[in-house]
């Protein structure tokens, strides 16, 4: 049996002399070969679909998160409700011993922009930024809102996320999101600083004649 260039056998139906079957082999081939190309060409335009959706998504985020600065965040936040959460943070460290910390971002930097990082990364690096977790029990809080997503973001101490796992602290987390998502900022950051607060008190309560050393400044933290 002859073998074709490339090293296949030569098909029967091309040695049996029938001319009938012969151009209906190849009318039957030339049809497959159309199906897989225009396959392929589906399969490459729904990838390059894909590539620029992603391309257009990446811009909508750079340009949202640049677009927004400080003064955004002070009028979302004016100086009145400012005041307002430093004296609930205030007043909640007079029941336990853990610090909490407020910070409120406008839109992430161009890095985290670039390396397509979330909300939560930027958030961790704050904990350690702002050395919320430089407290003597570490019970450290940070309470973290990203204006440019509406996205709110705790951080906890080793010492609160030994009694609290990571499914109670989004459970906390997603009940406030609607607040946010409407644009009430006081409110969702009151419910999350009244959330930690119960946490604190319960797992670090102030005992009889001790006093909160106040570790950490009770300002919220505006960028």
């Amino acid at each position: 049996m002859g073998r074709l260039p490339d090293g296949r056998a030569v098909p029967a139906v091309l040695l049996s002399g029938h001319h009938e079957k012969v151009r209906q082999w190849r009318l039957e081939r030339w049809r497959r070969r159309r199906i897989q190309l225009g396959r392929r060409r589906r399969l490459r335009r729904r990838r390059c679909g894909r590539r620029l959706v992603n391309k257009g998504n990446r811009l909508r985020r750079i340009v949202k998160h640049r677009w927004m600065d400080e003064s955004d965040v002070r009028r979302a936040l004016d100086e009145a409700v400012l005041q307002r959460i430093e004296q609930r943070v205030a007043a909640s460290e007079k029941r336990h011993s853990g610090e909490i910390r407020v910070c409120v971002e406008a839109g992430l930097p161009w890095s985290y922009l670039w390396k397509r990082l979330t909300a939560r990364d930027r958030a961790i690096m704050m904990f350690g930024k702002l050395r919320v977790w430089d407290t003597a029990a570490n019970n450290g809080v940070l309470i973290y809102l990203l204006l440019a997503e509406h996205a709110i973001e705790i951080v906890a101490d080793r010492g609160l996320n030994a009694y609290v796992n990571h499914e109670q602290w989004q459970s906390i987390v997603q009940g406030m999101r609607e607040a946010f998502r409407v644009g009430r900022f006081e409110e969702g950051l009151n419910a999350a600083v009244d959330a930690v607060d119960a946490l604190l008190t319960r797992h670090f309560p102030i005992t009889e004649g001790a006093v909160n050393p106040n570790e950490l400044p009770n300002p919220p933290v505006v960028l």
